[in-house]
């Protein structure tokens, strides 16, 4: 179900990694403060977990999510109960390890569902409940995962999910090239590494995506009005469904790697008359300080939200977007 009602367009912005660290706790709550982010993701089995817990409670208006995680830290179970996808310490097998165990078969789905059912409890149990759902490293769009993830949220009620088509991003890109020309791309990444059989994986490596770029300017024109129907695998797995997805799906880290971000942000989203729009945040992800810093200035940047503003944006939570999407009865 797209998150779109014709009453202009709305836009997401998720800071990634919400417990983490107190580094990004802290990133997190200034671009919430004093720039336009407006969500974030909660990883349950970080130590600043309890921390980001309870920011939370103390900023009513930031939408909490769930963070879903099988490739960093300690599962929240016991790892003796989910030893197919733990190492001998007992810590999730890091990324890209993982994915190959799940996608090979190697690691077990029913402990794959009990330890993300932990992870909704664990969130539950704190007296948050998450207004959507998205996954460390897009581990909720695994094919194998994926279906999990939709069964827990139809159980917990919770209608809100990052759009695990993560190519979604395309179309907003193009028309930012299309109007700001070379200035507009990113710098060159790294080529891509080797491709998964399975068509939701392709998108999972980011490097990836440069090989996209050539073909995708024909495939995926930016619309003029609103979004297009859902075609293909985004019909075939949700059209009647009541999960809630935005449109479209971009990454601050490609604006950040421009001259200006916010020109270029601003040109992505100008072709829209409608529509929902996430994007994807890491304020001060602490694997690279420097690039988390800059997500930071380009979200607290002063002139961001009067370019959101000339444009008739409305900024929104994942909760907001489920508020004003039609639903059916509620999951049980």
């Amino acid at each position: 179900m797209a998150a779109s009602d014709g009453r202009g367009v709305v836009l997401v912005v998720n800071g990634d990694d919400f417990g983490y660290s107190d580094a990004i706790n802290a990133a997190i709550v200034r671009c919430h403060r004093e720039g336009v982010l407006t969500s974030a993701t909660l990883l349950v089995n970080y130590p600043a977990a309890g921390a980001a817990r309870a920011l939370a409670r103390e900023h009513p208006a930031l939408g909490v999510g769930l963070h879903l995680n099988l490739t960093g830290g300690a599962p929240v179970l016991p790892p003796a109960e989910v030893p197919s996808l733990v190492d001998r310490r007992g810590r999730f097998l890091p990324f890209p390890a993982q994915l190959r165990r799940i996608g090979g078969g190697r690691a077990r789905l029913a402990e794959v569902e009990r330890e993300l059912r932990a992870q909704f409890e664990q969130m539950l149990g704190w007296g948050l409940r998450p207004t959507h759902v998205d996954g460390h490293l897009h581990v909720h769009a695994y094919p194998r995962v994926l279906p999990i993830v939709l069964r827990l949220m139809a159980e917990y009620g919770v209608r809100a999910l990052r759009s695990p088509f993560l190519a979604d991003w395309l179309p907003l890109h193009f028309a930012a090239q299309r109007t700001l020309g070379a200035a507009a791309r990113s710098r060159p990444t790294r080529p891509a590494g080797r491709r998964d059989r399975l068509w939701a994986v392709v998108a999972l490596f980011e490097r990836s995506q440069a090989l996209l770029t050539p073909l995708g300017a024909r495939l995926w024109p930016a619309p003029a009005h609103r979004p297009a129907p859902r075609r293909g695998r985004r019909a075939l797995l949700f059209d009647g469904s009541e999960v809630v997805l935005a449109d479209f799906l971009l990454d601050a880290a490609r604006f950040r790697a421009t001259p200006d971000p916010v020109a270029t942000l601003r040109a992505a989203l100008a072709p829209l008359r409608a529509g929902s729009v996430e994007l994807m945040a890491h304020p001060a992800w602490s694997r690279d300080g420097a690039l988390g810093s800059a997500e930071v200035a380009f979200l607290t940047d002063p002139r961001l939200r009067p370019a959101l503003d000339d444009l008739g944006v409305t900024l929104a939570h994942y909760g907001d977007l489920t508020a004003r999407t039609p639903s059916g009865p509620r999951p049980r």
